[in-house]
């Protein structure tokens, strides 16, 4: 039996841009320091159900007009975290990213699926939360930079944890 769109499961793409964009550059199977491939996250996101938000948190001191299109183009939103500090200084993307997938967990019931493109930690509490709710998560990222713990709960919980480099290695193939 063929789903109606309507029908399918919501999906929600949240994407740590700088996580994701230093870890990958750095990877050693990355040997022409590409950076990574957005049509990736988006494709994964869309063989759970219908994609319905995807969100890239970035610096906006960064980003040309042509980059902001070709994300527009994919349909992701870009969302701009302040940095602060001295100049290599932290941004708020961790904690913006936190809010916005609390806020989609309770205000857009029909999300059944985050993915969550992240290595950092403090995801967790928030997989805990998400899987509270009877939601599913899916935690893209960079294998050898992704926190160990994260991959342990997702494990634990029993969502899925995807290494960036094995999908992009099934891509230049």
């Amino acid at each position: 039996m063929i789903k109606n769109r309507i029908d399918e499961d919501g999906v929600a793409l949240f994407i740590d841009h700088e996580n994701l964009f230093i870890s990958w550059r750095e990877h050693p199977s990355n040997s022409d320091k590409s950076n990574y491939n957005y049509d990736i996250l988006v494709d994964i996101a869309r063989k759970e159900g219908r994609l319905m938000w995807a969100y890239i948190y970035l610096r906006s001191d960064r980003k040309s007009n042509e980059y902001l299109y070709n994300l527009f183009k994919r349909g992701i939103t870009p969302v701009y975290t302040p940095q602060y500090g001295k100049e290599n200084g932290k941004s708020l993307c961790d904690p913006m990213m936190i809010c916005d997938i609390m806020q989609t967990l309770y205000e857009r019931p029909f999300i059944k699926t985050f993915v969550i493109v992240t290595g950092d930690k403090d995801f967790i509490p928030v997989i805990r939360k998400i899987n509270e709710h009877g939601k599913r998560v899916i935690i893209v990222g960079v294998e050898n930079t992704t926190s160990q713990a994260l991959i342990e709960e997702c494990t634990r919980l029993g969502f899925k944890f995807l290494a960036y480099e094995t999908l992009h290695r099934g891509v230049r193939k």
